[in-house]
């Protein structure tokens, strides 16, 4: 038996070796990430763009295994860090899944449904307060707030009405851009 694994272990040095060499030629994705925060950190652009660069040529991918996804998406959150102003233009797979979105929400009161019970939650937790800030973690279209703002100006004394303040996140920059430049 100890024959055997030695001739196995003989056959992968020579894998094994490849492997190292390879893996020591180009970074690995994370030592990029850290390296190219550290870049960002110290003002270094292009530095961190040649960074970013690297990053996005690698085989990362929001559908491989978990190092592949988080190393995804800290390369697209360093990207808008380094260029606020440049987003791309959202796909045709994009577009038409937020035309079903906005078209489901319109013919069927699951979403609605579900909105108006969050909504509910929130007022029941704030009742009473004069400050309220609501952290959305998939803010999607925004289609909860109105109803929501609604019910706040419904219950609150318009003398004395509340501070309200939602910082909104999700998956497409242009939608967030046009919430939040929109007033309600």
């Amino acid at each position: 038996m100890l024959s055997s694994i030695k001739s196995h272990e003989e056959e992968g040095d020579e894998e094994s070796h490849r492997r190292n060499r390879r893996h020591h030629d180009s970074p690995s994705p994370v030592y990029l990430l850290l390296r190219c925060a550290e870049l960002i950190h110290h003002a270094d652009h292009p530095a961190a763009r040649r960074a970013i660069s690297l990053l996005s040529a690698a085989t990362t991918t929001p559908y491989g295994d978990s190092t592949d996804r988080i190393t995804h998406q800290f390369t697209l959150a360093l990207s808008l860090l380094l260029n606020p102003l440049t987003h791309l233009p959202p796909s045709e797979s994009n577009n038409s899944a937020q035309s079903s979105y906005l078209s489901l929400y319109q013919i069927t009161p699951f979403l609605r449904f579900a909105h108006l019970t969050a909504n509910q939650a929130i007022l029941d937790a704030v009742d009473g307060h004069h400050r309220i800030h609501i952290l959305d973690f998939d803010t999607s279209h925004g289609l909860q707030w109105p109803p929501f703002l609604q019910a706040i100006a419904d219950r609150s004394d318009p003398a004395n009405p509340p501070s309200i303040r939602i910082t909104g996140t999700g998956s497409d920059p242009s939608t967030l851009t046009s919430l939040s430049s929109r007033r309600i």
